[in-house]
């Protein structure tokens, strides 16, 4: 069998590129050569490029599309162009035929001004609260609308915080963060979140091969909700780590965020602080994910890679 990757010069996409290398022929898609030297071709390009794409001649069984733009305030146009104009490309091609089309989505599609709590039934929010979680809802948009034209298939899976203990972006930016006392907790990281371990991700994307619907979209997580600062501890890979991490209470902190987004709307975009209200929405409060819909359809079986 044969598979695409795309954006294998990220930490996702070379991640299952390797992982996949054993059981399919793979193709890749990048921005420019990546570095694995045991797969078939390697075409290299803008995705958002129509014409870069409509000269790939390829068939392949799947396309799993792992390219994104994960900056949460990136210029809107560049933003749209990595995160939907690139998927409205490859599936409107003539020239890469595919069976299947896996769509790494996010659960940042419902990010907005509260805590997240959704399944895989809940409805988008009216207003994103970011750039990414408006151009990953939107990419959502087109590959339905865009596979139903074409009628192609596709799956949509979401993630939330993808994660290792050693190579992950989440890592390496949290470990120099704590490294250089930049990062700090919020009430001791005592409240519940979820997040996705790589290889429970690679778990997942193998069971959805198996046993996904077509046209359908699935939570792929690590199976259970974590106290926050339990998973840094679990990330980091030192237990209690987050002791020895500063922490501060939640109101001043939430006031902060609302601070720093009004700066960065009344200088029109120009000034952005390091604290925002997606940051906080995203790892600073509640985050829960009704995920036993997914689990019962893909008989996933998430590994505990938790510490605790």
């Amino acid at each position: 069998m044969k598979i695409l990757i795309t954006g294998t010069n990220g930490f996702l996409g070379k991640h299952l590129a390797k992982e996949f290398s054993n059981d399919y022929e793979i193709y890749t898609i990048s921005r420019k050569k990546d570095s694995l030297d045991f797969v078939k071709k390697n075409f290299i390009g803008d995705l958002s490029d129509f014409d870069f794409i409509n000269k790939i001649n390829l068939t392949v069984d799947i396309i799993i599309n792992c390219a994104a733009n994960t900056n949460h305030f990136e210029n809107q146009k560049k933003a749209f162009n990595d995160n939907c104009l690139s998927v409205k490309n490859l599936i409107l091609n003539n020239q890469i035929i595919y069976k299947k089309f896996l769509h790494i989505s996010t659960e940042a599609v419902f990010l907005t001004s509260g805590e997240l709590e959704v399944s895989e039934k809940s409805q988008y929010p009216k207003k994103n609260i970011s750039t990414y979680s408006r151009t990953k809802k939107i990419s959502e948009f087109y590959l339905r609308k865009y596979s139903n034209y074409t009628n192609r298939k596709y799956i949509i899976l979401r993630t939330r915080l993808i994660w290792d203990t050693e190579n992950s972006p989440v890592y390496k930016k949290l470990a120099s963060a704590v490294k250089k006392k930049m990062f700090f907790m919020i009430d001791n990281g005592n409240y519940y979140t979820y997040s996705t371990h790589i290889n429970n991700l690679i778990h997942g994307i193998k069971q959805c091969i198996k046993y996904g619907e077509d046209n359908s979209t699935y939570f792929l997580t690590d199976g259970t909700p974590i106290k926050f600062y339990q998973l840094i501890d679990s990330i980091l890979n030192i237990k209690d780590i987050h002791k020895k991490i500063f922490s501060l209470p939640r109101w001043p902190i939430f006031l902060l965020c609302k601070f720093s987004d009004l700066i960065y709307y009344l200088s029109r975009k120009k000034i952005r602080l390091p604290l925002s209200m997606s940051l906080y929405y995203l790892t600073m409060s509640k985050v829960i994910i009704n995920d036993a819909f997914s689990k019962k359809k893909l008989k996933l079986k998430p590994r505990n890679f938790f510490l605790y």
